[in-house]
């Protein structure tokens, strides 16, 4: 049986401060890619679980996904490429007579 309980959004912070000994948490749209399921999610998505006398546990928020957060990492979108970014134009482009 599963009891649904709102936290605040404080509260959900401090609990995933508390209970993700592996990485901090800065805030909520922090995000993670599970490295089971390679689904990328932010604090907001994370399942939590209370097991009464076990405490809480996090779980990811993919279906069927079993991971909890000993099996998340860091996601930090790729760099730009240099050919995605606008250039400066050369000073010869902008030379009148």
């Amino acid at each position: 049986m599963r009891v649904e309980t709102h936290l605040l959004l404080e509260e959900c912070l401090a609990l995933l401060q508390k209970v993700d000994r592996q990485q901090h948490w800065y805030s909520l749209d922090d995000k993670r890619v599970c490295i089971d399921c390679q689904q990328i999610f932010s604090g907001r998505q994370i399942e939590v679980l209370d097991r009464g006398n076990n405490g809480i546990s996090l779980h990811c928020p993919t279906p069927d996904c079993l991971s909890d957060s000993t099996h998340w990492l860091l996601w930090q979108p790729a760099p730009a490429k240099e050919a995605d970014e606008p250039k400066e134009p050369a000073e010869s482009e902008f030379s009148f007579l």
